[in-house]
């Protein structure tokens, strides 16, 4: 007992789990759910279609908050990304083509930010503010302040379609989810992110690569910010995620 209290995890669940209740007792069809041509409908659906984007954005920063860093650029590379997807699909380009771009270009935005914190040793508060302000114009020149539409049956099925009668999207953000358990839970990864974020000298000294660890991250992070918007339900233009 003394090992479930102490846990880290504990009091986030118990708070998760008495607001659930909360809202079960205040609103009774909360908990309810409608089947309606093989597609699941409810509240508590409509509540993890809504946190899908936002899962794979705050994953990615898990990664950098665990560093002792932060990102504040991933709404705007997220933007960025969802810019490049369009610019693709404007200029003629099929699906896998146009979501490539947007990951090499959430990647890209991921390697800037480490050059300018890992190399160049700028704060990195201000270095992915940099980056969240010239992702936002890069993005507005790309569709030239324009709306896109884009109308890709593949594309519009990430954001709208269903597998298993639940949203397409709540699976891919459940399985980006547990790759992550995974892979800070059963490799040695974590362990050299906790040692860089525990005290990044030490971790040096003891022979970590700690550029290598943080670039890492930074990387990482861009890379699931990318497909936070292209993948959103509403498929929204380059516009409006630029303006976010």
């Amino acid at each position: 007992m003394k090992k479930l209290f102490s846990s880290n995890l504990f009091w986030p669940c118990l708070v998760l789990v008495c607001l659930i209740t909360f809202n079960g007792v205040v609103n009774p069809a909360f908990f309810k759910f409608t089947l309606k041509n093989g597609q699941l409908y409810g509240s508590v659906i409509d509540i993890l279609l809504r946190a899908s984007p936002l899962l794979l954005v705050s994953l990615g920063m898990t990664l950098v908050i665990a560093t002792g860093g932060i990102d504040l650029s991933v709404g705007a590379v997220a933007a960025l990304a969802s810019a490049v997807a369009a610019f693709g699909f404007s200029r003629g380009l099929s699906f896998t083509p146009s979501i490539f771009l947007a990951l090499l270009c959430g990647s890209l935005a991921g390697l800037f930010n480490s050059v300018l914190i890992v190399f160049m040793r700028t704060q990195p508060i201000i270095a992915s503010l940099i980056t969240m302000v010239a992702g936002r114009g890069v993005a507005q020149l790309l569709v030239e302040g324009q709306i896109v539409s884009i109308l890709d049956p593949t594309y519009l099925f990430i954001g709208n379609g269903y597998l298993f009668a639940l949203p397409f999207i709540i699976i891919i953000a459940t399985f980006v989810l547990l790759t992550m358990v995974f892979a800070t839970q059963k490799t040695s990864a974590s362990l050299f992110i906790e040692a860089m974020g525990s005290n990044a000298r030490a971790a040096d000294f003891i022979g970590l690569n700690t550029k290598m660890i943080q670039s890492f991250v930074y990387i990482c992070c861009g890379i699931m910010a990318a497909p936070a918007w292209c993948s959103s339900r509403m498929c929204f233009s380059a516009r409006r995620s630029a303006a976010i």
